[in-house]
């Protein structure tokens, strides 16, 4: 069962997760419930050391690669466009 659930974010934050969901190839939504799911113990409790580390390695983790080299000046393109909407409030 699922439950919907709205959050407020940062517009920055909201910013960067949509342009990584896109580098990912997948949906904002997706996105925010696999770092939210990847931060979240599942049974016993991790030690703050393991936590931590979950939130690194974890992110961004899809089922599909990313390649990076590949699509390195899409992606830097995207995030100056990002950068320079959100300094000129045009976001």
């Amino acid at each position: 069962m699922t439950t919907h659930v709205t959050i407020e974010l940062d517009e920055e934050v909201l910013a960067r997760a949509r342009l990584v969901a896109e580098a990912l190839g997948i949906a904002t939504e997706e996105y925010l419930r696999g770092v939210i799911a990847g931060t979240i113990p599942v049974e016993v409790a991790p030690s703050r050391q393991q936590f931590y580390l979950a939130k690194i390695f974890g992110m961004g983790s899809s089922a599909e690669p990313t390649d990076i080299a590949k699509d390195k000046d899409k992606l830097l393109d995207e995030a100056a466009w990002a950068e320079h909407l959100r300094e000129t409030k045009q976001e």
